[in-house]
């Protein structure tokens, strides 16, 4: 009994080995004889900003820590002040705790404590270019606020998605003229890669502080970049 079941285990591991082997040999020969063609897309565009998110800085400083806050609460009024003129919602302004700080002085090479510095920093959030014009004319003006940035936004899921869907018809067309060109026709893609580097930015800042002053405010847009590496298959026409 035994030498009969031997050689029967031993045909069906053979015939088992067997099936795995052609169908291996298959998947090898469907994928060299798969024809295919390698491009990238990219994408990038500038939009004007719909959102500006406003950065406010209020420093006091003073010889003694009792009278800092006092000082801190003249420039918090400057910006309550503001806000209510701009009629800003609770949720689009706010700060943060502020941070208190040590000042010293190198005299006849030691290092003494000279003052204290109170420094709390405010933001802002504004949906029209207008106001965030008027906004950064206010802060501009008044002596109470020691720096202050406003940077465009934009809605960047959605431009993002904008980006990529035009990057990937760039990779299409692209593929498209070069199968034509070998006498085939484009089938479906294979692959794709999102490329690192895809992002939604600010152009550039509005910005001015008590050391230095942009002469002009560049313009407010975002920039959406988007790029995909993209394997199409080749098929008969």
């Amino acid at each position: 009994m035994i030498s009969v079941i031997r050689p029967a285990r031993y045909t069906c591991q053979c015939l088992a080995l067997g099936v795995i082997w052609v169908a291996t040999s298959s998947l090898a020969y469907a994928a060299q004889n798969l024809r295919t063609i390698s491009v990238s897309g990219e994408h990038q565009q500038m939009v004007e900003a719909d959102q500006y998110e406003i950065s406010v800085d209020l420093i006091a400083r003073a010889k003694n820590r009792d009278d800092l806050k006092e000082k801190l609460a003249v420039k918090r009024k400057a910006m309550n002040k503001l806000i209510k003129q701009f009629n800003l919602a609770e949720q689009d302004a706010g700060y943060t705790r502020a941070d208190l700080r040590e000042e010293f002085k190198w005299q006849n090479n030691e290092r003494k404590l000279v003052g204290y510095s109170l420094q709390e920093s405010w933001w802002l959030k504004v949906n029209d270019a207008r106001v965030n014009g008027q906004i950064l004319d206010q802060l501009a003006a008044t002596n109470e606020v020691d720096a202050y940035r406003s940077a465009p936004r934009a809605n960047g899921k959605q431009l993002y998605r904008n980006a990529l869907a035009f990057a990937l018809n760039d990779a299409k067309q692209k593929a498209r003229i070069m199968a034509q060109e070998l006498g085939t026709c484009l089938g479906q893609p294979h692959s794709i890669r999102e490329e690192q580097g895809g992002r939604v930015a600010p152009h550039a800042m509005m910005m001015k502080s008590t050391m230095e002053m942009a002469d002009s405010m560049p313009e407010a847009r975002v920039n959406s970049q988007a790029r995909v590496h993209v394997i199409w298959q080749l098929k008969d026409c």
